[in-house]
């Protein structure tokens, strides 16, 4: 049995990566029953909406893309006491994301993941990297991903712009049809960890400086976020009500 990946980027607590998907948490089970619909692809158009229009990718303040994460803790000790910590990247639970209304690559796409599973659909959080146009890796990336009627689709859940279409075939995103390729190192949700491909190099990068995290960080989104603007009419009918 493939073993499950421990993630310690919630500054130094130790989780099961699969504790990060979270379909029976309050937070999932009330959005969700706001989003349903009698299909299945209605349903699945109204979390991609969902998380398109009521959330926002973190900035800086010069309003450039940020995974900072600051946390306030207690501590028990001779004298109680409390301190706020900044680290450079750190993973939110779906129920945090939701509360907040924000959330890096991992944090939607876990909210996504969670929602559409409380919803009845097959679906899993992927991790890898994005290549642009020519080949060149652009930085490394979380997505939802969920198979309706036998057909796999990609999830882009860090499009947060009214009008834009945040919904790929999977081939097309594996395949680097449209100008962005997405490669899959490994899946997981709240039941199973697949891995494709060793995460050493996505758990290498993500222990950089903060100046190099925020500047490949950028890179990423920004070209994320101008492909789909270009793409979206090619996309806009991919799944059929």
């Amino acid at each position: 049995m493939m073993e499950v990946p421990v993630i310690d980027w919630r500054f130094g607590d130790k989780y099961y990566i699969t504790e990060f998907v979270r379909p029976d948490t309050y937070e999932v089970v009330a959005s969700a029953d706001r989003l349903r619909a009698p299909s299945a692809e209605q349903r699945v158009l109204n979390v991609a909406r969902w998380i398109r229009d009521e959330f926002y990718y973190p900035l800086d303040w010069r309003g450039q893309p940020s995974a900072d994460g600051q946390l306030l803790k207690s501590r028990k000790g001779i004298g109680s006491y409390h301190f706020k910590r900044c680290v450079p990247y750190m993973w939110l639970f779906p129920g945090e994301c939701i509360t907040m209304k924000f959330g890096i690559c991992i944090d939607t796409s876990a909210v996504a993941t969670s929602a559409l599973i409380r919803l009845g659909i097959d679906s899993v959080v992927a991790l890898g990297a994005i290549y642009d146009r020519r080949g060149k890796l652009l930085g490394y990336h979380a997505w939802t991903e969920f198979t309706l009627d036998g057909t796999r689709y990609v999830l882009e859940t860090t499009i947060h712009e009214k009008g834009v279409n945040n919904i790929m075939l999977a081939e097309d995103a594996y395949s680097g049809k449209y100008g962005i390729r997405y490669d899959k190192y490994a899946e997981f949700n709240h039941l199973k960890y697949i891995e494709h491909k060793p995460l050493a190099p996505l758990i290498s990068f993500y222990g950089r400086r903060r100046r190099e995290l925020k500047r490949a960080e950028l890179i990423k989104q920004r070209y994320i976020w101008d492909t789909y603007r270009e793409i979206s009419p090619l996309i806009a009918k991919v799944i059929k009500r």
